[in-house]
C-alpha cells in the first residue's frame, strides 16, 4: 500500500489532534523489548473517563502538570458540510468538562495547555474559505480566563496551534498563501509571540509545520528538505527540526527516508518518529527519542510493526502508539509508554474490567499521568486519563500482575461515526487541507 499526499498530509500538519498512519508489517523491523513479562515491576494506572459534550466521541490531545487536560468531543449538533457531528475544543479540570466554543464558526479542537491553564488549539471563523467552499476558514487560538482570541496567519487563509509554553509562546503551521505544487498552498511553521505571529521557514522546501515548544523556546516539528519527490511518497519527504536562536536544524531520520518531532522537553530531548523502507517499498514508522545528540529507535510493542512517539516528560517517559496497517481500518492499535529502555502495552496496565482498548496515548506530565484513546465496544472513542496508583490502591484501582497477564481485551471496531472523525481530523491534524469538516 503505497502513501498518497493525502495520507502524509494526515502526518504532516498537526493543528489540534493527530491521527499518523500505521503502516505496514516489515519483517526486518527492530521491536523494542517489553516487561510484559514482568509486569510486577510497572507501574499501574487508574482509569478516569472524562466524557464528552452531549455527542459520544472525544479525544484528548494535551496535560499539564496540574493534571489539566485538553482536546476535542463531539456536540449534539451536526454540520452540515459533512453530514458529520460538530466538535468543540474541550478542557477537563477538577472533573468538569468545559466547553472553550468557537471563533464563530461550528467546529474547534484544543491542542495543548500551559502550566497556567491557557489552551492553544484551531477553530473556524464565520468566513468561508475561497478555496473550499462552503467550508470555513480556521485559525490557530488562544484562550484564556474565558476568552478565545484570533492569532491570525502567515498571510493564507488557515493556520492551527500545537503547543504553548508559560511565557505565552505560541507555535503551530499556518498557509502562506502561497501555491504548491504538492500540497495545493504552502504551510510554514509559526512562532506567535507578543502578539505577532513569525514565519520560521522550512529546512529549504517549501512547507513544514511546528509541534512543540518547549520553557527554553526551543521549537520541533517537521519541514521539507527540498522539493524533490521521493518514492513511495508523492511529494518531498519531511524531515524532523529544531529550531532555535533563530535558525533550523535538521535532525535527520537515522538513515531512513523522512521524520518528524512531535515534541520535546525542557531538557532538549525530542520524541517523534523516523520513516523507513521494508523489502516491498512500504513505509515503516518507528518512534525515536533524541538525546545527547543522536536519534534512538524505540522500537514497537512486541509483535506490531509501526509506532510514533507523541509526547514526553522531563523525566524521560515517552508515550504515544504503537499497532500495524491503517489505523483508518482499525488495524490493532496499542497506547504505549517507554521507560528505562522498554516500551509497555498501557492496556497491559490498565484493570481488566474497564471494557477498553487504549489505542493512542497523545500526552504525559511530570506526575506520570497520561492522556490517551481509548475504544469501547460499541466503537466509540472516550477520553481517557490514566493515574499512576499507588501502592496503597493499587489492588483495587489497576489491574495485578496476574489480571494484565490473563486479560483479554476486547475486540473492538471503530463506530462509523469515531471513523470519520479520525480520518476528518486528522491532522485537525494530517492532511492536504487539514479540516475537520472535509470530507475525504
Amino acid at each position: 500500500m503505497k502513501a498518497t499526499n493525502e495520507t502524509r498530509m494526515r502526518k504532516y500538519w498537526k493543528l489540534g489532534f493527530g491521527l499518523a498512519m500505521l503502516v505496514l508489517l516489515c519483517p526486518n523491523a527492530a521491536v523494542a523489548q517489553s516487561d510484559d513479562e514482568n509486569l510486577e515491576g510497572q507501574t499501574r494506572y487508574a482509569v478516569t473517563d472524562l466524557g464528552a459534550l452531549g455527542g459520544k466521541n472525544s479525544f484528548p490531545n494535551g496535560i499539564n502538570n496540574r493534571g489539566q487536560v485538553v482536546g476535542v468531543a463531539e456536540t449534539p449538533d451536526t454540520d452540515p458540510n459533512c453530514g458529520c457531528p460538530v466538535v468543540h475544543a474541550f478542557v477537563w479540570r477538577k472533573g468538569f468538562l468545559q466547553d472553550l466554543g468557537t471563533l464563530g464558526g461550528r467546529n474547534s479542537g484544543a491542542s495543548a495547555v500551559n502550566p497556567n491553564g491557557q489552551v492553544v488549539g484551531f477553530a473556524e471563523i464565520p468566513t468561508i474559505d475561497p478555496n473550499f467552499p462552503p467550508f470555513l476558514e480556521y485559525r490557530a487560538f488562544l484562550w484564556e480566563k474565558g476568552v478565545m482570541t484570533d492569532l491570525g496567519t502567515v498571510g493564507g487563509n488557515d493556520s492551527g496551534a500545537n503547543a504553548i509554553d508559560s511565557e505565552l509562546r505560541v507555535v503551530g503551521g499556518a498557509q502562506t498563501g502561497q501555491p504548491d505544487p504538492f500540497f495545493g498552498q504552502q504551510f510554514h511553521p509559526f512562532l506567535w509571540e507578543k502578539g505577532a505571529m513569525i514565519d520560521l521557514g522550512t529546512l529549504g522546501g517549501s512547507s513544514g509545520f511546528a509541534a512543540g515548544i518547549n520553557e527554553l523556546g526551543q521549537v520541533v516539528g517537521g519541514a521539507n528538505a527540498d522539493n524533490i519527490v521521493v518514492p513511495p511518497f508523492g511529494g518531498p519527504p519531511f524531515f524532523a527540526f529544531l529550531w532555535e536562536n533563530g535558525a533550523m536544524r535538521n535532525l535527520g531520520a537515522l538513515g531512513g527516508i523522512e521524520s518528524l518531532a512531535w515534541a520535546i522537553n525542557d531538557r532538549a530531548h525530542m520524541a517523534g518518529e523516523f520513516t523507513f523502507l521494508d523489502r516491498n517499498g512500504n513505509g515503516i514508522s518507528h518512534a525515536f527519542l533524541w538525546e545527547k545528540g543522536q536519534m534512538r529507535d524505540l522500537g514497537t510493542v512486541p509483535g506490531d510493526s509501526s509506532s510514533q512517539a507523541f509526547a514526553l516528560n522531563n523525566e524521560g517517559q515517552v508515550v504515544g502508539s504503537s499497532g500495524s496497517g491503517f489505523i483508518d481500518n482499525f488495524a490493532p492499535a496499542h497506547a504505549f509508554v517507554w521507560q528505562h529502555g522498554s516500551m509497555t502495552d498501557l492496556n497491559s496496565l490498565i484493570p481488566a474490567n474497564t471494557g477498553l482498548q487504549l489505542i493512542w496515548a497523545s500526552g504525559i506530565n511530570a506526575r506520570g499521568q497520561i492522556v490517551a484513546w481509548g475504544v469501547d465496544t460499541g466503537g466509540n472513542v472516550h477520553a481517557i486519563l490514566l493515574t499512576p496508583a499507588d501502592d496503597a490502591n493499587s489492588s483495587s484501582s489497576a489491574a495485578t500482575a496476574a489480571q494484565a497477564e490473563a486479560m483479554v481485551r476486547p475486540q473492538v471496531s471503530l463506530s462509523e461515526n469515531a471513523r470519520r472523525l479520525l480520518r476528518l481530523a486528522t491532522p485537525g491534524g494530517h492532511r492536504l487541507k487539514p479540516r475537520l469538516t472535509r470530507p475525504n
